[in-house]
């Protein structure tokens, strides 16, 4: 199966530029595969120094000579869960869960901003985003899914709704006394408002893929769910006792001891991260 440029090409009758869009990505697809593969280690290492991964994840290995080390065994269990993945999951399928993990990170960070931006006032700002996410999705899938006056009718209630909670947070959640405001740091316009439009969207898109891959991704989220309660809050140092930093610092400086958990990025690094 083609990929959108090239069928677009090949339906206006630009078959030569089908062919070379369809050949640019046999070869920058497996490209792209490895820029992503080389982050991701590096990504579970720094959710393991908090503790939301086991510690295997944070472990260098030093046997290389020299200040800098490498996550060897991170890398070996990422490539390894990937190259099983790539082996029997079919691209279909993977596809649709890219899109939909996309955009689900997407709907998380703008519920984030909402968190940033708005002060919660008995964990009504909370209760908000919640019913936002639960309600674009629910109604979407309604809409995609029955082809009838009902549909149309749930898609027009949850717009409404939407709509009704974007405007209540706006008026009983005041803003969030932080520094985003100051010259020179760009500042999301339009807040409550946006973002919670953008959520709408985002579920939208999602409630159109398939049926397994709807399922695919609630088994997903359902085990990353179960994970973090059942491992990760529990490990967080973040969580569990905040993290130590001066007046000022961004997040504070993380204080490791372990020469396992530090040195990554060298010998000057190493009592710092």
């Amino acid at each position: 199966d083609s990929s959108g440029f090239p069928d677009a090409f090949h339906y206006n009758g630009a078959t030569w530029a089908a062919q070379f869009a369809a050949a640019g990505e046999v070869f920058t697809l497996p490209l792209v595969v490895l820029v992503s593969l080389l982050a991701q280690p590096r990504v579970y290492y720094m959710m393991s120094l908090d503790g939301l991964l086991p510690k295997v994840f944070r472990e260098i290995d030093y046997s290389g000579g020299g200040e800098e080390g490498n996550l060897t065994k991170g890398i070996l269990i990422c490539g390894a869960v990937m190259t099983a993945i790539a082996a029997f999951v079919p691209f279909s399928l993977l596809n649709d869960m890219i899109s939909a993990g996309v955009l689900v990170s997407f709907s998380l960070t703008d519920s984030s901003l909402l968190l940033l931006r708005r002060t919660s006032i008995g964990g009504s700002l909370e209760r908000s985003i919640a019913g936002i996410n639960i309600f674009s999705f629910v109604g979407s899938l309604i809409f995609v899914r029955v082809k009838n006056w009902f549909g149309t009718l749930t898609f027009v209630v949850t717009i409404l709704f939407v709509s009704w909670v974007s405007r209540k947070i706006s008026k009983e959640c005041p803003e969030a006394r932080t520094k985003m405001g100051e010259e020179g740091l760009f500042r999301t316009p339009m807040v409550p408002f946006l973002p919670c439009a953008a959520i709408f969207i985002n579920w939208y898109l999602i409630a159109q893929l398939e049926v397994l891959g709807l399922g695919l991704l609630t088994v997903y989220m359902g085990l990353t769910t179960l994970l973090y309660f059942g491992y990760s809050i529990k490990n967080s140092i973040g969580n569990n006792e905040g993290w130590k930093g001066g007046e000022g610092d961004r997040g504070g400086d993380i204080e490791l001891t372990d020469k396992d958990d530090v040195g990554l990025l060298g010998g000057g690094e190493r009592n710092r991260t």
